[in-house]
């Protein structure tokens, strides 16, 4: 059976295919959050305080100013560096920003005080690029960097060839008007930057274009750069660029004169983001954007989502809130004033997926003032006939914080936040099936109030748990829905191009793990069939044994782009290696790698480097096969992991109820199978429950183990 292999589009929000068995479907897969950028071993205020020296060491003051780019005289900046650290809560992201700028001291602060008032920002360090420029190690003490330029960098080349490595390190950029666009070409950013084509937004040189303009078309309006934003005004001269979007690029926004406002990248190591607009706001800039605008809101979003702090994978949404949206007083009985009203809207994705994170807009309607942080117990309800029925599931206890939208609430004239929630384990959504959201504040004094989007839906009421819930207020509330992935070796510095191959890494868990889909960065001169593999081993040396089904997939497509799987719901464990990977049998095809040193470490366990052999007829024949690991680096991949795997879900069911009877017959067969196997692959095997290493490695022992753990039960 061939399954198509879809390439990885950016989209606003992505739709997970779950399959009834383990070869599933193919699956259009977003980039996702980095977890790594393989910094030293030293804090991150360390990393900020050593780069500071570093670029005062190296910096030179300038002697004379220049006339701008918006037509001002810019006097020389007195500091090359500046640092604040806002000690505020984290909210979502703690991004450490970098201002790379070529202008006054004083559009710095603006942009500053701009940036740091967001909780998403945790500290601004402004770098005068007319008096140093920053180094890749500079740069790498950073989550994101902002760049603009008004003046001439002392050296945009360097700039342009630094900032190019910091990107296929994993580094975030944001580039703004006249690094883009400028009447010199030395006021862009040039060096590999240009060459190599890192740009959103085509630089060119020239007259920019000028005239008040504000937010025109949105091109993505799911765009997580949009989030919250509802105006903007660029002032009378509204500097834009007239240049088109590159070819890798996504226009998600644009000037109400049509030019590109906000454009992404998705196809680098590191995140990419360009603003069609300058960074400095009004009156620090003159004719530049309004604060009363939304442009602070553009500007932390590009760096969120830059940094990929801040990326999920989207499965659901109703957005944007509104400012004139009816909000609904939801909270656990006894909380607040309001304790007894609880609101639920329903949802209904395509395809299953597990929700692992949510997002909310609310205002608080009591008279007190918002609290600090928010306490919210999270329910998930079935369907009964139209209306809220029995409670599937429930995440109680999450304390939160939100920020600020700067938006007010025509309604009550109250600030409308923004909440973004992590779950305590996520909820598997059965595509297809209509469940309903109900979030409950939970803070003593205080009213979460929903808020709307101002379309038209449907939502339900109930007052109290033991209340029948009955159809709402017409309106649909604002929420989003998403899923978590992760992403490893996106720093391609080598390529691999053979005949006859397997390319995968090897990875370890800490827990018990469900990998539901993965995709490798490839590059194909011709359509072919293309296999996958998960295999696991006791050791790194292996042998492994194949333990996901291995499916045949097409390449139905060319050129180079992350390619998937699809679902595959396979079970990984702690004490084992596993290999996870591709592999083809015609010329023509490109992996990916990076070349940093490992292992290195991530959320779920150790990363232990790459793996492949060569000279293989795919699928590689026979219950075993040896991988060769290599030290010293990496394939490009995304991994997407969803609840915590429960190992006695041997036959990897995901209906109701989990564990049953089909789990000891799958255990039975599996030790069966294993027995015929040599000692190595015994001990590796799925049926050797209790990591016994003496012979005989299977025994009686493990039917004890797989009992006593099914009696314990999934997490």
């Amino acid at each position: 059976m061939l399954n198509m292999i879809h390439r990885s589009l950016v989209a606003p929000f992505v739709l997970a295919a779950v399959a009834g068995s383990a070869m599933g479907q193919g699956m259009i897969q977003k980039l996702d959050p980095d977890m790594g950028r393989g910094r030293p071993a030293a804090s991150q205020q360390e990393r900020i305080q050593q780069a500071i020296a570093s670029l005062r060491a190296r910096a030179i003051l300038p002697t004379h100013g220049e006339i701008g780019e918006t037509g001002q005289w810019v006097a020389p900046a007195s500091e090359a560096v500046t640092y604040v650290d806002d000690g505020t809560t984290d909210f979502g992201a703690s991004l450490d920003v970098a201002l790379l700028f070529a202008d006054s001291a004083a559009a710095a602060t603006a942009v500053t005080n701009v940036l740091l008032p967001d909780p998403r920002v945790s500290s601004v360090t402004a770098i005068n690029t007319t008096t140093v420029t920053p180094t890749v190690n500079d740069m790498r003490a950073f989550d994101v960097v902002l760049v603009w330029t008004n003046l001439t960098p002392v050296n945009n080349v360097a700039l342009g060839d630094n900032l190019a490595d910091y990107v296929d390190a994993g580094g975030g950029c944001v580039l703004t008007m006249f690094a883009i666009r400028a009447s010199v070409a030395t006021r862009t950013i040039g060096g590999r930057f240009l060459n190599d084509n890192y740009y959103c937004i085509a630089q060119s040189v020239g007259a920019t274009t000028t005239g008040n303009a504000g937010l025109g078309s949105l091109l993505e309006p799911a765009s997580e750069l949009l989030d919250g934003v509802r105006t903007f005004d660029g002032g009378t001269s509204s500097f834009r660029t007239p240049a088109a979007t590159t070819t890798n690029a996504v226009r998600v926004a644009n000037w109400s004169t049509g030019e590109a406002l906000i454009a992404q990248r998705d196809d680098l190591a590191g995140g990419r983001v360009d603003l069609g607009f300058f960074a400095v706001p009004a009156p620090t800039s003159g004719a530049s954007w309004l604060t009363t605008t939304d442009g602070g809101v553009i500007l932390v979003n590009a760096l969120a989502v830059a940094s990929k702090q801040e990326t999920c994978q989207r499965v659901f949404q109703q957005t944007p809130f509104s400012a004139s949206g009816a909000i609904r007083n939801t909270n656990v009985p006894g909380a607040s004033p309001n304790g007894d009203q609880q609101y639920a809207d329903d949802f209904t994705l395509p395809t299953s997926a597990y929700i692992s994170e949510l997002t909310l807009w609310s205002v608080y309607t009591n008279g007190t003032p918002a609290p600090a942080t928010q306490d919210f117990t999270i329910r998930i309800h079935e369907d009964n006939g139209g209306l809220p029925g029995a409670i599937v599931y429930t995440s109680a206890g999450l304390t939160v914080s939100y920020r600020n939208t700067g938006v007010t609430n025509t309604g009550t004239n109250t600030p409308i936040f923004e909440t973004r929630i992590s779950l305590s384990l996520p909820f598997l959504a059965n595509g297809g099936t209509r469940y309903w959201l109900c979030p409950l504040g939970n803070n003593a004094g205080s009213t979460f109030a929903w808020n709307g989007t101002g379309a038209a839906g449907t939502s339900a009421v109930r007052i109290g748990d033991a209340g029948a819930w009955s159809n709402g207020t017409a309106g649909q509330m604002a929420f989003v829905l998403c899923t978590d992935c992760f992403r490893f070796g996106d720093s391609p510095a080598t390529t691999f191009t053979f005949s006859d191959v397997t390319r995968g890494n090897i990875i370890t868990v800490n827990s018990s793990q469900v990998l539901d889909s993965f995709n490798m960065e490839l590059q194909f001169a011709a359509n072919q069939t293309m296999w996958t593999y998960v295999m696991e081993a006791n050791t790194a040396a292996g042998p492994y044994t194949p333990i996901y089904t291995r499916s045949a997939l097409y390449a139905g497509g060319l050129g180079r782009f992350f390619y998937g799987t699809g679902d595959i719901h396979v079970v990984l464990r702690p004490n084992r290696f596993y290999y996870v990977g591709f592999g083809w049998n015609a010329q023509g095809t490109d992996f990916f790698r990076r070349t940093d040193t490992y292992p290195l470490p991530w959320t779920l366990g150790t990363r232990h480097g790459l793996g492949g052999q060569n000279g293989v007829t795919n699928p590689v024949a026979g219950a075993q096969t040896i991988i060769g690991p290599f030290a010293g680096g990496e394939y490009s991949m995304r991994m997407c992991f969803s609840v915590a795997g429960c190992e006695v879900n041997c036959d990897n069911s995901t209906n109701a109820p989990i564990l049953n009877v089909n789990d000891f017959v799958c255990f039975n067969n599996r030790f069966a199978a294993a027995q015929a196997l040599p000692l190595a692959a015994q001990i590796a095997s799925y049926a050797n429950c209790d990591n016994s290493t003496v012979v005989p490695v299977l025994n009686v022992n493990d039917f004890v183990c797989f009992n006593n753990k099914f009696a314990a039960g999934c997490p």
